[in-house]
């Protein structure tokens, strides 16, 4: 199996793990799972078999009306034992006319045996913000704070140094589709901003990157970059940018690409002829460097909305920051 159809088969267990939590139908993947699958989570506590684990997100298929992701990405080790999937979470849960909306971050963690099945045996959930009624999450052993941090807060699910799939697998198999390898970039930029991961955070940057960084202005060089979005995060602890790749388009010399970023606005997801909506968007140029990483070269910021009907076009070399 190559490792686009394994990327498949990971992103789909993840869907049906996600449609069994909305659902409390677990029929799809029996066999997907491991018996003594954990589940760490500042919200459900930490959770070591299946059984437990079903019934413990079974608290919550009756409240879930729907659950959005994003950012995905998923690393496969060089041997092809292991992968590790991100993913940003938007989740709404309901009760009459009770609402309360939020954000998580995820990893989800497979060991991969010697017919290419993958059996997810760990995940991490640590949800990042809410709004809304919290009596609806009183389940929940935690709640995150727009502080960022308390004294007293329990240990977080996701220490991203540590669980990020990039940190975790340093020996990764590169991948066969160069699309959704640039796609990538994107998502481990802001895997690593939301997290406060400055390491990454720089790994996501060419060493002469540029561009605007609305609502700080033009930057030039990646230090100057890491240290104006390092200082400018400190003051956003519960950052989290949820977002679809839109458009790649790929130079003739394999070496460069200019992607649209659609940033996604949780309280807005659609119009109301179902088009899917987008606050902004990121201009961004990437570039394959010589240890096989797509890095982030252009970066621009751009506030607006636009429906997924109308995209904005290319515009590399062009800021209003």
């Amino acid at each position: 199996m190559n490792d686009i159809a394994l990327r498949t088969k990971v992103t789909t267990v993840i869907d049906q793990f996600i449609a069994g939590w909305t659902t409390a139908q677990w029929e799809n993947i029996d066999g997907t799972i491991a018996q003594d699958v954990t589940l760490l989570s500042g919200q459900h506590g930490n959770i070591t078999s299946i059984e437990a684990l079903r019934e413990s997100l079974e608290l919550e298929s009756n409240l879930l009306s729907w659950v959005r992701k994003s950012n995905h990405a998923t690393v496969i080790d060089q041997q092809v034992t292991q992968a590790i999937s991100s993913q940003y979470l938007i989740g709404l849960f309901e009760k009459e006319n009770r609402q309360f909306l939020f954000g998580a971050s995820a990893t989800f963690e497979f060991a991969i045996n010697n017919q290419n099945e993958a059996l997810l045996t760990k995940i991490k959930f640590q949800a990042n913000w809410y709004k809304g009624d919290a009596t609806l999450a009183q389940h929940w052993k935690y709640l995150p704070s727009d502080d960022g941090w308390t004294l007293g807060d329990p240990d977080p699910a996701i220490v991203s140094e540590l669980d990020a799939p990039w940190n975790l697998i340093q020996s990764r198999q590169p991948q066969s589709d160069i699309k959704n390898a640039i796609a990538e970039s994107y998502s481990k930029y802001s895997w690593a901003i939301d997290q406060n991961d400055i390491s990454l955070l720089s790994d996501s940057y060419t060493p002469d990157a540029k561009g605007g960084f609305s609502p700080m202005g033009k930057l030039n060089g990646r230090h100057s970059i890491i240290g104006q979005q390092k200082n400018f995060r400190r003051h956003w602890p519960w950052m989290q940018h949820f977002a679809d790749v839109l458009r790649i388009d790929l130079d003739q010399d394999g070496q460069h690409a200019n992607m649209i970023v659609g940033r996604i606005v949780p309280e807005t997801l659609l119009t109301a002829h179902s088009d899917k909506v987008y606050g902004a968007h990121y201009q961004l140029r990437v570039r394959l460097d010589e240890d096989g990483e797509w890095r982030i070269c252009w970066f621009d910021y751009r506030p607006g909305w636009f429906t997924s009907t109308t995209v904005p076009e290319v515009e590399i070399g062009i800021t209003h920051a």
